[in-house]
């Protein structure tokens, strides 16, 4: 078994450096000041309609376009809205990073891939925003 040098966490914390412990329980250092508690979230509703006449339809069309988002983007996204609705779909997706500027480029990728993917499906409305948490 390794086992940490004698003193090494005294060393850390004259340093300015902090031991968080995580889930699993292993502890991974962070620099004080880095982190000024802002995490902006983007937020992307997409409002389709589909030409499905029964929901097992729509739910093939929503569930191919949701996994596509998921893998492409690696973003948080599911069916939001219209779920007794078999001619509308209102899909939701999010995006949490560090920077703002980053996660509001995640958000216009989404826009601009399910623009530019020849869905079956007509696309109604989309909204994005930017909050900071």
């Amino acid at each position: 078994m390794i086992t940490a040098p004698a003193g090494w966490r005294a060393k850390r914390r004259a340093k300015g450096w902090f031991i968080r412990k995580s889930t699993a329980g292993a502890g991974h250092f962070s620099l004080p000041g880095r982190y000024d508690g802002q995490m902006p979230i983007a937020l992307v509703t997409v409002r389709l309609r589909l030409p499905s006449r029964t929901l097992k339809e729509k739910r093939t069309i929503v569930k191919s376009v949701v996994e596509r988002l998921r893998n492409r983007f690696n973003a948080s996204v599911a069916e939001l809205d219209d779920l007794d609705d078999p001619a509308v779909a209102t899909i939701g997706a999010a995006v949490v990073s560090n920077e703002g500027r980053h996660a509001d480029e995640q958000a216009q990728s989404i826009v601009a891939a399910i623009e530019a993917w020849r869905l079956d499906a007509e696309v109604l409305e989309i909204g994005t925003e930017l909050i900071q948490v």
